[in-house]
This record gives C-alpha cells, sequence and structure tokens, in this order.
C-alpha cells in the first residue's frame, strides 16, 4: 500500500492547537493504536485528553507510544486479535483494518535525554477512503494555519525556539546530529 505522510516537529500546546483547528470542522475522534493485551479501546473526542501528548519513551519518530487513529466521530474501529507463542493474545489498533482512519504519530519530548525533541508525523494510506483522505487535508490544512514549513517540515514558533536554545530537533536520538533538523 502506498501512503502520504507529513513530518512534523510540534509540542504538546501546538498539537493540540493545531488538532483543535480541525476538530472544529470535522466531528472527529482519537483511538490510542497499538498492541494490546485487552480487547478495551481508548477512544477520547479530544486530543488533549491524551496526558503524554507531546512526550516520547521512544529515541525514534517510528515510535510505539502516542500513535493515534484519527477517525470520523462514532466510527466503528476494528481490531486485529493475534495469538501469542504463550497462548495469549494481542489486539492490533492500527490503520489495516481501519480504511477510514489517519496516523497521528505525535513524537514530541524524548523523556530519557535532555533538549531533544522527537520528529512526529501524519500519514495516510492513499488507497483509503473519502473520509480518511478529508481528515488528512484538514490535518495538513491546519499545518499550513499554524505553522511553519522549513525544509518540507513544519515546525512551530516555540518548537524553533527551542532549536535557537540549543535543542536537538531529530527523527533518531541514535543517529548523528548532522542528520538533525536544523
Amino acid at each position: 500500500m502506498k501512503s502520504k505522510q507529513q513530518v512534523f516537529f510540534l509540542t504538546q500546546s501546538d498539537l493540540i492547537k493545531m488538532m483543535s483547528v480541525v476538530e472544529e470542522k470535522v466531528p472527529l475522534e482519537y483511538i490510542l493504536m497499538g498492541s494490546f493485551e485487552h480487547k478495551t479501546i481508548r477512544r477520547e473526542i479530544s486530543i488533549s485528553n491524551f496526558e503524554d501528548l507531546g512526550y516520547t519513551y521512544y529515541s525514534n519518530w517510528m515510535s510505539l507510544d502516542n500513535r493515534y487513529m484519527v477517525i470520523p466521530l462514532d466510527e466503528n474501529v476494528k481490531s486485529r486479535t493475534v495469538i501469542q507463542r504463550n497462548g495469549s493474545y494481542r489486539y492490533i489498533i492500527d490503520l489495516s483494518t481501519n480504511p477510514k482512519g489517519v496516523e497521528l504519530s505525535t513524537g514530541g519530548i524524548y523523556k530519557k535525554a535532555e533538549h531533544v525533541l522527537i520528529a512526529g508525523r501524519v500519514a495516510v494510506f492513499t488507497d483509503s477512503s473519502i473520509e480518511a483522505m478529508q481528515i488528512y487535508k484538514e490535518i495538513l490544512r491546519a499545518m499550513n494555519k499554524c505553522f511553519t514549513r522549513k525544509n518540507n517540515i513544519f515546525v512551530s514558533q516555540e518548537v524553533l525556539s527551542l532549536l535557537e536554545d540549543g535543542w536537538r530537533l531529530t527523527c533518531n536520538y541514535n543517529a548523528p546530529c548532522e542528520n538533525d533538523f536544523k
């Protein structure tokens, strides 16, 4: 499957600002994506309801925390059930079984180092539903309205201030610093 994506460096307040603009135009909700021990689905109608928003414990932008599926409000969410070697089950929530969803991986301040901001991204499969493409486009419009595009990456004024203060803006903390956003 082909996908479209847009990379960004944004803080918690930036993410809330951006998604508030989208929430005003499109009735939507956020589903926590990932692999879970229980079938319970975490759903929120505002991105601000996720307490770890804007922070990450993963050193690269393909992190497994703070990944949200943005979907139309009250959309049925499907999970895949995967049996483990020990006989237990994991419930996977991702875009492969939810074609109306858009992935919002927020990245954020890296909790295992000082002064590091990990990139985030918004992504959608190009053969997704009309609803998914509409949400993706609204998120991009909100990014254009709220932030600056530099080297094809969206950044906020707050993030540019962090950069001036010596913060690393990176997709991968373990990569050489010369690969960082400058």
